[in-house]
């Protein structure tokens, strides 16, 4: 499998129609073809996958991935293509140096977090936000070292993204528009992590959370409403999938997918 050359048993995969994606392909932007093949090496790899572990893993590295072509199209004047880049390399230099697929979960998770915290910073030319995006941040760093195993960083780094996408939220809608709804998901967040027995239902939490945030940053770019369906759509799968779901891995799955479908919806809105 691309990228994900750990060889763990297989298991039987009940979920790979996750895979396809609910997000259309008919545009013709200047990184519309770019989008696509994100999209396409999530669905290649999906079928390849030898585990759910492997198929996390497509999603974290996915998400990166597309993360980067979003900050590269709010990077007008190409201020922030030497950060965006470097990030890039460092997840391409942590595949290759990691040892396992749960180092790679780890990897995209981290890369996630330093692109979200990326473009918050770009969409805040004036520095209102920079102390909050800090205080995340040093919140990552402190509890990264404060883990006892590589599932509570993840869970660490899922937690930060959903803080640091409610930033960007916040920064897409002065008029304060979707403010309720913004704290009404963190509410959700900070409830379903009490209510958490294990380290992998902080994970999914952290997925399914940034998927929502995700949705609202959608429809706060597409004003004229455009790509409404398009997002019912992908909610709408998140929601069958979790239903369907046999156990959390399988939901950090449907979790990871969704973030990925919800950002390539935002990739288009934003190379029209």
């Amino acid at each position: 499998m691309a990228h994900l050359k750990e060889g763990f048993i297989c298991i039987v995969l009940c979920f790979v129609f996750w895979g396809m994606g609910a997000v259309s392909t008919a545009y013709a932007g200047p990184y519309a073809e770019q989008i696509d093949a994100v999209l396409a090496d999530k669905r290649h790899n999906d079928v390849m996958a030898d585990n759910i572990y492997q198929q996390i893993a497509n999603g974290h590295y996915r998400t990166v991935d597309m993360l980067a072509v979003i900050a590269h199209e709010f990077d007008g004047d190409g201020s922030y293509s030497n950060q965006i880049d470097a990030i890039l390399e460092d997840k391409r230099h942590n595949d290759v140096m990691a040892d396992t697929v749960y180092q790679q979960m780890e990897n995209g998770a981290d890369r996630t977090v330093e692109l979200v915290a990326l473009i918050a910073h770009q969409l805040d030319p004036a520095g209102t936000y920079a102390n909050q995006i800090e205080s995340v941040l040093e919140q990552l760093r402190h509890n990264d070292v404060m883990a006892d195993t590589i599932y509570q960083q993840i869970a660490n780094e899922s937690y930060c993204t959903v803080e640091l996408l409610a930033v960007v939220a916040h920064e897409l809608d002065p008029a304060g528009i979707y403010a309720n709804q913004i704290e009404a998901i963190l509410a959700d967040k900070r409830h379903n992590d009490v209510m958490a027995d294990t380290v992998y239902q902080q994970i999914a939490n952290g997925h399914y959370q940034s998927g929502e945030l995700l949705a609202v940053i959608a429809r706060e770019i597409d004003a004229a409403n455009t790509y409404g369906g398009q997002i019912d759509a992908v909610l709408a799968d998140k929601q069958h999938n979790d239903v369907m779901a046999d156990n959390v891995y399988h939901q950090t799955v449907n979790g990871s997918y969704c973030i990925v479908d919800l950002l390539a919806v935002i990739a288009h809105e934003k190379d029209e």
